[in-house]
């Protein structure tokens, strides 16, 4: 078999591949245990990751039109989107399913159960209070689609961080983001900033509960995998000072997962990604694959979620944590401020002693009432 055979049969297995991953997504979506719109999945990064990209690169796979519903730019001219860019049913609407093909049929069937996808803002690599009062809310589904950021900034300003969540009190559970897609060009510099006020975010525990506030799924994608020299969707050429080797692409990747300490590596949560756009609109096999998998990873179910719990620290224990606290702050104010060499047996008689002299003061400080 001679080199071209072998290409088109590979091309052959890739097209069956994909059309398998087609139907499971389908049957992923059509699950009796998954409610209405389960998905919603925030997308950040830097400037110019090729989260707009994303975006029509899905629709695409899903009509088999490449129609660009998320505006792109490129270089020193690309814009900074100032709105919460909120793609309902992955940006596809009924329109994009006129024809009567098996795939527009399929997807005409699913349509309402066909995840959400929230543009966040290009941002800068930065770690700000604003930025993680702006993202937390994001992500607990308080703030609502479509909000302009400059304008929430712009409160920030004049009334200081923390005035966000009066405006946007109350959570909408049909805002909550569920999976992160923290999107990384391979060729751009680590945001270490950005992954820390992420990361930070994601850390944040209920006071009460002593469990996590926010429990989306996080995954990796980085973009422009087309650039990896040898591989099916490379377009660059060898010369091009944008190729990379595959071994080059392993080791950034290895090097931006270790920024993410939280829930390991994301090792299993890695996606290589390419990405359909302005020279590259005609149909690619690897692409669609490429694309497919994401989608089946977006709406496969996820870790279970947390149930509500009754709150850990009630109010006795809260004020039995109060008592506990004055009593440590007395004692290392003995033992450490004042260097005396007291027993913490005797520490505990000595607050006994004081708490009994108050009260005796107070009772001896009250005058009898006279009688007339």
């Amino acid at each position: 078999m001679n080199e071209g055979s072998g290409n088109q049969l590979q091309d052959v297995d890739v097209e069956e591949e994909n059309a398998a991953l087609f139907d499971k997504i389908i049957k992923l979506l059509k699950r009796s245990d998954r409610k209405k719109n389960a998905e919603v999945i925030m997308l950040i990064g830097r400037i110019g990751a090729g989260k707009s990209a994303l975006i029509n690169t899905i629709q695409k796979v899903l009509t088999g039109e490449y129609y660009p519903i998320a505006q792109m730019g490129s270089g020193k001219a690309q814009s900074v989107t100032l709105d919460l860019e909120r793609h309902d049913n992955c940006g596809i609407s009924l329109e994009h399913l006129e024809d009567e093909d098996r795939r527009h049929t399929k997807i005409k069937e699913i349509f309402p159960k066909l995840p959400h996808i929230v543009d966040c803002a290009g941002l800068g690599d930065v770690d700000s209070p604003q930025l993680r009062e702006i993202l937390e809310l994001l992500i607990g589904g308080f703030i609502p689609p479509d909000t302009n950021i400059g304008s929430l900034e712009k409160q920030q300003k004049e009334n200081g961080v923390g005035c966000l969540s009066k405006l946007f009190p109350t959570a909408n559970p049909a805002w909550m983001v569920t999976k992160v897609v923290f999107m990384q060009s391979c060729r751009d510099q680590i945001p270490k900033n950005l992954i820390e006020c992420l990361t930070g975010i994601l850390k944040i525990t209920d006071y009460y509960t002593c469990k996590r506030k926010y429990t989306p799924e996080v995954f990796l994608l980085l973009t422009k995998y087309d650039l990896v020299e040898g591989h099916t969707v490379h377009f660059s050429n060898t010369n091009d000072e944008g190729s990379m080797t595959l071994e080059e692409f392993g080791i950034f990747e290895d090097n931006i997962a270790q920024e993410f300490n939280i829930v390991g590596a994301l090792k299993a949560n890695r996606i290589r990604w390419a990405s359909y756009s302005d020279r590259i609109q005609g149909d690619n096999q690897y692409i669609e694959n490429i694309a497919l998998k994401f989608l089946k990873r977006m709406v496969q179910p996820g870790p279970p979620s947390h149930k509500p719990s009754k709150p850990v620290v009630g109010v006795s224990t809260t004020i039995q944590l109060f008592i506990f606290r004055i009593g440590n702050k007395l004692k290392r104010f003995f033992l450490q401020d004042v260097h005396l060499n007291i027993s913490p047996a005797l520490v505990v008689l000595l607050i006994v002693f004081a708490v009994v002299i108050a009260m005796l003061y107070k009772l001896l400080s009250v005058k009898p009432e006279v009688k007339t």
